[in-house]
């Protein structure tokens, strides 16, 4: 297979060591957010009754 101006085929070795940091902070990001998330959904649903009636007072109160 012939390279056109000596072009190495292969990434460097710094690009995918940056690609896999990045790969690792992704799904870090991800977990974390999971995490965060729990607790917020434990109250959101603790709470289910009370928020959908406020809604529904304060969609009254909008008139619409």
């Amino acid at each position: 297979i012939p390279r056109i101006n000596g072009a190495n085929s292969c990434a460097p070795g710094w690009f995918i060591f940056v690609q896999a940091m990045m790969t690792l902070s992704m799904i870090m990001s991800v977990f974390g957010l999971m995490a965060v998330s729990v607790p917020i959904m434990h109250f959101a649903l603790r709470y289910n009754v009370v928020m959908i009636g406020l809604a529904f007072i304060l969609e009254s109160l909008a008139g619409e």
